[in-house]
């Protein structure tokens, strides 16, 4: 996990989808979006978003949304669907202005990159 944070104007966004874009160069899958303050009105939201920009996150996403409520379902459920993507190849998720992301976001990515540490 790379957090990219500074003052706002510095160029924070740049960096990101400079990476992104180097990332899609290198055949990484890549799911990206940003997260704006009305995102925190429904959970799950920012991530959920993010990754339908990916293909290989589309077939999951429809038993994801009905499992908002079921917090470890959901999270063994993005963790199997990452972990088939990583067996073939790499994985980017950028979230732009990640501060604003809801709640369940926060916790999932907090989550899934302990458990894919190391």
């Amino acid at each position: 996990m790379v957090l990219v944070e500074g003052p706002v104007g510095t160029g924070k966004s740049a960096v990101l989808n400079h990476a992104v874009a180097v990332a899609h160069e290198l055949g990484f899958t890549v799911a990206s979006g940003g997260a704006n303050r009305t995102d925190q009105l429904r959970p799950f939201t920012t991530l959920a978003t993010i990754l339908k920009s990916c293909d290989d996150f589309r077939p999951v996403l429809t038993s994801l949304d009905e499992m908002v409520d079921d917090h470890l379902k959901l999270l063994d459920r993005l963790r199997i669907a990452m972990k088939r993507i990583l067996a073939t190849r790499r994985l980017v998720i950028a979230i732009d202005d990640f501060q604003m992301s809801d709640e369940l976001t926060a916790l999932i990515v907090h989550m899934l990159s302990v458990s894919f540490r190391g």
